[in-house]
């Protein structure tokens, strides 16, 4: 069943055998697997089921350079389903490396390996209807597909692996009937974890206390309790949680919201590829179950080894944008709409440049010079991406040149100093 927390009385004290904090996709994925084994399980959601604007608020916070990390509020949405609201449906799995110990990169190394996370990858991708767990071209779409480049082999650079496209599903809506219909599930809206309460020796949760906006304060007793509220707030909760343990729970050592790491990516360099562009497959392939996916370039793991480099994939991508010198009507029409594109697309085509009536006028005859390919792009767009239940997953533009950005995802080494801490504000709960 689905609640509103504000009909909850204060003071109130819910026993349960499990309670998870957050109903985003981690937390609704181990609800549904718990439901049907004999427990009861509470699952709290400081949101509602759509944005809610002061809820939102609570994901406030500062950033030391908002040009290296964008304002905590921003890609993150507090509600029910979580930022699959809003993400693109990217799914891809870890490689083996990434939890190994690697001299080269300190602080590396996990107590668990790829084998460990493997047994829980099909379930998962199925969760995110992104077909089946096979991140193999070859595997994925056939022995007989076409390579990425044709007539290219290398023991250093693989061009085999795949990234595969969620709808992308909200799992807010995905899974909300589900969830609602469960005898053994409680789903609490409007939940606002304000801390979690130990026992004297500190070594157990006694109850997760929660407060809403509308003022209510009550409790969960659980048997375990379960954090899923993502990287930030999972470290921030931790760290407000210093009743019984001065420096925050599970803080003793002052680990507690270190070795923070997000995304490194951005477009760099140009590759230019001999040959008829037929000879290149840089758009989104369909999988014979209905998944769009899309080729990756990455250095083999034992080319890592060799050379000390840090894991990181690469896509082919189009010219830059905000440089109307590559004369297509559709970057130009995307640069001329970027205020009214989401933040973080937006954000893509604001680097640096200044704009000018003049740089506004070229991209402009641009967008009138070339009439078909951009006719063509919007039509495609509105029947493939705005109506469709599977989106096309984003701007992919005919290949004329065989010439192309990389657009670049990498590794962020561990830093102890790359951190998540508390503000002096307090939100007033």
């Amino acid at each position: 069943m689905i609640l509103d927390s504000n009909g909850i009385d204060n003071g109130t004290r819910l026993k349960a055998d499990v309670c998870i904090v957050g109903a985003g996709p981690a937390g609704i994925s181990l609800a549904l697997s718990l439901s049907g084994h004999g427990l009861d399980i509470v699952l709290l959601e400081s949101g509602q089921v759509d944005l809610h604007a002061a809820t939102q608020s609570l994901y406030d916070g500062e950033v030391a350079d908002e040009k290296l990390h964008s304002p905590p509020d921003k890609y993150r949405q507090r509600r029910f389903g979580g930022s699959t609201a809003i993400w693109g449906g990217r799914c891809m799995p870890f490689d083996a490396i990434d939890f190994e110990h690697r001299d080269w990169v300190p602080g590396s190394g996990w107590p668990i390996s790829l084998e460990d996370v493997l047994p829980f990858y099909p379930e998962a991708n199925r969760l995110c209807e992104a077909g089946r767990f096979a991140y193999d071209a070859r595997e994925a779409l056939g022995p007989e597909v076409p390579p990425l480049f044709k007539g290219f082999e290398s023991d250093v650079v693989r061009t085999d692996g795949l990234e595969r496209f969620s709808c992308p599903t909200n799992f807010g809506h995905r899974y909300a009937r589900r969830l609602r219909v469960a005898s053994d599930i409680r789903v609490l809206l409007g939940a606002n974890c304000t801390g979690l309460r130990l026992v004297p020796h500190g070594r157990t949760v006694r109850e997760v206390e929660i407060t809403t906006l509308g003022g209510k304060r009550f409790f969960v007793e659980a048997r375990a309790t379960v954090l899923a509220a993502g990287g930030l707030e999972t470290a921030r909760l931790l760290l407000a949680s210093n009743d019984v343990a001065p420096a925050g729970i599970g803080n003793e050592h002052d680990v507690v919201g270190r070795y923070y790491m997000c995304h490194i990516a951005g477009n760099v360099g140009s590759l230019v590829i001999h040959g008829p562009t037929a000879n290149v497959r840089h758009g989104y392939e369909v999988s014979p179950e209905g998944i769009y996916c899309r080729r990756r370039i990455s250095i083999r793991e034992d080319e890592q080894r060799r050379h000390g480099l840090a894991n990181a994939v690469a896509r082919l991508h189009f010219p830059r944008i905000t440089d109307p010198r590559h004369r297509n009507g559709v970057l130009s029409g995307l640069y001329l709409a970027r205020k009214f594109i989401s933040y973080e697309y937006g954000k893509r085509l604001n680097d640096g440049t200044e704009p000018t009536l003049g740089l506004h006028a070229r991209h402009l005859w641009n967008v009138v010079s070339d009439p078909l390919d951009t006719a063509a792009f919007l039509t495609h767009w509105v029947s493939r991406r705005t109506l469709a239940e599977r989106k096309f997953p984003s701007v992919i533009l005919r290949n004329r040149s065989n010439r192309f950005s990389l657009e670049m995802h990498g590794e962020q080494f561990p830093r102890a100093h790359s951190r998540v801490t508390l503000g002096s504000r307090r939100e007033p709960m």
